[in-house]
């Protein structure tokens, strides 16, 4: 896939008597690296800013033995 890494952050700009709802693009696109998990994203928005973060992934490796050497 092609987009996984990526998100897309936007903020509110409707007013308090619209019923819509009406996003305003905040940032392009940013590319995530393979090391965060893009759904574990949260987005805080403040008057001066909009804080996106990403946990990084829980990497399992799996443990490598060594092959029994019969001599």
């Amino acid at each position: 896939m092609r987009y996984k890494n990526q998100l897309n952050v936007a903020r509110d700009i409707s007013r308090y008597n619209e019923n819509t709802k009406r996003l305003k693009r905040v940032r392009k696109v940013y590319r995530l690296p393979d090391h965060y998990d893009v759904s574990t994203t949260t987005t805080t928005m403040y008057d001066w800013a909009v804080v996106v973060e990403a946990y990084r992934r829980e990497r399992i490796k799996p443990l490598i033995r060594r092959c029994a050497s019969d001599a």
